[in-house]
């Protein structure tokens, strides 16, 4: 029973926090309930992937246009068109990303963590 309560009051605090609406189970929110909690681990992605960029000028475009990118299943043209910003701008945008972290866009692990990052900075960010 405690471990149930336990998964189950993971599930309520997850989905509390991030907005989701309906029944859940544990398994069912993915990564989700360890992002929620693990404050740590989402601390020390967002200084590795996002402070670094953010310091530099222009760092804000460039994190958008990584998101963005991320959200559209890594396509240039198509994030180009959501921002309203030519191919190559996005690409280059992409390169300062990878060339300030030192991690590759193309490496899952790298793009697992990044995702981390940036939704822990959306939870920590008013």
């Amino acid at each position: 029973m405690p471990s149930a309560f336990r998964q189950a009051t993971r599930a309520l605090d997850t989905a509390l926090t991030l907005g989701f609406k309906g029944l859940f189970e544990i398994g069912d929110l993915g990564v989700h309930p360890a992002l929620v909690t693990d404050d740590e681990v989402g601390d020390v992605l967002l200084q590795r992937y996002l402070e670094p960029v953010l310091a530099l000028p222009g760092g804000e475009a460039i994190v958008k246009t990584v998101e963005r990118y991320l959200v559209n299943d890594r396509s240039v043209d198509i994030t180009a068109r959501e921002l309203a910003i030519h191919p190559n701008t996005v690409r280059q945008r992409l390169g300062r990303f990878e060339n300030t972290t030192q991690r590759s866009l193309r490496d899952t692990e790298a793009v697992v963590e990044l995702w981390w990052a940036l939704q822990r900075r959306h939870l920590t960010t008013p």
